[in-house]
């Protein structure tokens, strides 16, 4: 594998605080920017890696590890430089996303998710209902196995009503 350039370097870098300051918190950042000058300024970009561990948003999701990878970008640097980045092409990326238990337990009772998880309108027996899920908990068992418990609380009733999920 080429050693990128100083340009590369210098590029990549720049993208990293780019990014890290959009993060609540990062254990480990790298950011590799694959390009030369001349592309570069016409907005295209030969490949983007991030290399993330311990990377947390919104404050309290977390992934224990992110790698990111596209093959050819083509951007408007007229758009980028006025803080809107947008693709000119489609672009084929790959991800790979680590979470641990804690992690997606942690997540399920963010405030962020909470939010998604309020006033969600279901249908339970011929009945259309507005209910909120609390006390989430999240288990990874044996055999590849998920089980998931909460409290869904009916807004129309304000019972609580107590489910589980295997799967």
């Amino acid at each position: 594998m080429n050693q990128p350039d100083l340009g590369e370097q210098a590029i990549s870098k720049a993208a990293e605080i780019v990014i890290d300051s959009q993060l609540n918190e990062v254990d480990n950042l790298d950011v590799n920017i694959k390009t030369n000058p001349f592309d570069l300024a016409q907005g295209e970009i030969e490949s983007f890696t991030i290399d993330g561990k311990g990377i947390v948003i919104k404050q309290d999701l977390r992934a224990e590890r992110m790698i990111l990878h596209t093959n050819s970008i083509k951007i408007d640097p007229l758009k980028v430089a006025l803080g809107k980045l947008k693709l000119e092409k489609s672009t084929n990326v790959q991800a790979k996303l680590v979470l641990q238990e804690d992690d997606i337990q942690q997540a399920f009772n963010s405030l962020y998710i909470q939010n998604k998880l309020k006033d969600v309108r279901i249908e339970l027996a011929g009945e259309n209902l507005t209910v909120n899920a609390k006390n989430v908990k999240f288990k990874i068992l044996h055999s590849d196995r998920l089980h998931l418990r909460a409290d869904i609380i009916i807004a129309e009733s304000a019972e609580i009503k107590p489910i589980g999920l295997t799967h």
